[in-house]
């Protein structure tokens, strides 16, 4: 078996998609790495992120309590500023997006800027300077647990953002194989602000030990395709001592 290495981004240095496939041809097709985070060009197709909502709203059923939220992130080398801005831009309407002092944001669906406007999403701050990662929590959860329906749901919104950049060859090969949402052979890996000790998954009665944990204890695997875990499970997680 050869195995394939995606890089992909949620938050900040490094997520890793893996998979494993005797096709030489598809490990070829595969890029070796992709850029962390989906970077803010000059302008955002409004209509890019519409598709992002319409995965929300497709796979909602995973984490019925939550709302679509984004967190603009800095990119390396780079800092948020303090009055960051965003607008859509159509051709004859303009539409002010709050941004919180956290960079977080929720884009409104105004599907006539889209059809009717060619809108794009326009920031203030240089180009290239943060990225965007989606933010899905089931409210009320402790701070120390994450649901894997969340989790399921984040990777479903994160997807459209990272299949635009995706070669022709690499978007081919996953639609035959899946993609990391879907397919037990691909890993995703979540960062963690945190440095994790350990994880227990929990459903009912059932606990399990999760030993994926990545990045030196600064990122983790979910059992993203692992049916037998339900959307309700939670991820109890212990960090290492500040």
């Amino acid at each position: 078996m050869r195995t394939l290495l995606l890089a992909i981004s949620l938050i900040s240095g490094n997520a890793w998609a893996q998979a494993q496939s005797a096709s030489a041809a598809v490990a070829e097709s595969l890029p070796a790495s992709e850029t962390i985070g989906i970077r803010q060009p000059e302008s955002l197709p409004y209509r890019e992120a519409l598709s992002w909502m319409d995965a929300f709203d497709q796979y909602h059923a995973l984490a019925p309590q939550t709302k679509l939220e984004f967190q603009l992130r800095p990119s390396q080398g780079h800092a948020l500023a303090e009055n960051l801005l965003l607008k859509i831009v159509g051709n004859t309407k303009v539409e002010t997006v709050p941004v919180s002092r956290e960079g977080r944001v929720t884009l409104p669906r105004l599907d006539e800027l889209a059809q009717d406007e060619d809108a794009v999403v326009r920031g203030n701050q240089k180009q290239g300077s943060y990225y965007w990662r989606p933010l899905v929590r089931t409210p009320g959860l402790a701070a120390d647990t994450q649901r894997l329906g969340d989790l399921r749901l984040t990777c479903r919104v994160y997807w459209p953002m990272l299949k635009p950049k995706l070669s022709w060859a690499a978007r081919a090969s996953m639609s035959v194989i899946g993609n990391m949402c879907t397919v037990a052979s691909f890993a995703l890996v979540f960062p963690s602000e945190r440095k994790i000790e350990s994880i227990q998954l929990q459903a009912g009665n059932r606990q399990a030990s999760l030993d994926q944990i990545e990045n030196g204890g600064f990122g983790y695997i979910a059992p993203l395709a692992d049916a037998s875990w339900p959307d309700d499970t939670l991820l109890r997680f212990r960090y290492a001592a500040d």
